[in-house]
C-alpha cells in the first residue's frame, strides 16, 4: 500500500468498490502457514466486535468471516452510508503513522464531532460493518526509522480507542527490515503488545505482502511465517496485499 500522507492502499481508489483491496484470510489461530483464501475473503474465522461508542469504550458482539475489506483512500467529507458500502463488512480509513499520528481519512474521522462519528458507528454496526484505521503504509518504516514496538502499539491502540474504532489493520511494508531480518522480532513484540492494549472483541488484521508468507531462503529470519507463529494467535484474520507483486530483492 502506497501512503505519502495523501495517498493511500494502491488498489483502491475510493470507497465505492471500484477496486478493492487483498484478500482476507480467517483467524490467525486457524490458519496453516500464514496461508489466504484467493477471493476477497475467506470463510473461515469468528473475530468478535460489534457495537461500540465512541470515546473509548470497548466494543462488544461478534464479527465473523468472511471478512470483506475496502479501504478509503480519498479525502472524505463524510463517511459513506452503510447501503453504500454494499457488502463489505470492514471498512478501513488510511492512514496511522508512526510519527505523525493520523493521515488522510484517519484524520478526517479524528475531525468529525463526537455526535457524526457515533451515527456512524451506529448505522456500520446495525447493518455488521466494522470501522478500523490501517496503520503505517508503504512510506512508513517504523523498524527502520528506530520506533519503539511495544510504545508504537500503546500509542496506536490509545487513539483506537479514543475515537472509538473497532480494530485496526497493520499495514507493515518496511521492507529494509524485513529484508535484514530485523522485522520480525519487532512485529511480534508490537503485536502482542497491541492486542494487551485492545482485547478482543477488538479486530487485528494484518496485510503483508505475499511473498512475507513463504518459506524461501529469502527470509531466512522466517518473514511472516514467523510472526504468525509467534503472535498470530492475536490475530483477527489476515488482509493479503496479492494486487502488490514486486521482487523485494
Amino acid at each position: 500500500a502506497v501512503n505519502n500522507g495523501a495517498n493511500g492502499k494502491t488498489s483502491t481508489q475510493d470507497w465505492y468498490g471500484q477496486s478493492a483491496s487483498a484478500t482476507a484470510s480467517g483467524s490467525a489461530a486457524q490458519s496453516t502457514g500464514g496461508s489466504a483464501a484467493s477471493s476477497s475473503a475467506s470463510q473461515t474465522s469468528t473475530s468478535a466486535v460489534s457495537t461500540q461508542t465512541s470515546g473509548g469504550n470497548a466494543p462488544s458482539g461478534q464479527y465473523s468471516a468472511p471478512h470483506y475489506v475496502i479501504y478509503a483512500d480519498k479525502y472524505l467529507s463524510q463517511l459513506p452510508s452503510a447501503s453504500d458500502l454494499s457488502n463489505y463488512n470492514r471498512f478501513i480509513l488510511a492512514f496511522w503513522m508512526t510519527e505523525s499520528g493520523p493521515v488522510d481519512n484517519a484524520q478526517a474521522w479524528e475531525s468529525f464531532d463526537a455526535s457524526y462519528r457515533q451515527q456512524i458507528l451506529d448505522e456500520y454496526h446495525a447493518a455488521g460493518i466494522a470501522l478500523m484505521v490501517s496503520a503505517f503504509g508503504s512510506t512508513d518504516s517504523p523498524t527502520t526509522n528506530g520506533a519503539d514496538p511495544t510504545a508504537t502499539a500503546q500509542k496506536l491502540a490509545a487513539w483506537v480507542k479514543q475515537y472509538g474504532l473497532d480494530g485496526v489493520d497493520i499495514d507493515y511494508e518496511d521492507m529494509s527490515a524485513m529484508n535484514s531480518n530485523q522485522a520480525e522480532s519487532w512485529l511480534v513484540t508490537f503485536q502482542k503488545e497491541l492486542r494487551n492494549q485492545l482485547p478482543e472483541p477488538f479486530l487485528i488484521s494484518h496485510a503483508p505482502v505475499a511473498p512475507w508468507f513463504t518459506s524461501g531462503s529469502n527470509y531466512p529470519g522466517g518473514a511472516y511465517v514467523d510472526v504468525h507463529k509467534q503472535a498470530g494467535d492475536g490475530i483477527s484474520f489476515y488482509n493479503i496485499q496479492f494486487y502488490n507483486q514486486v521482487r523485494l530483492h
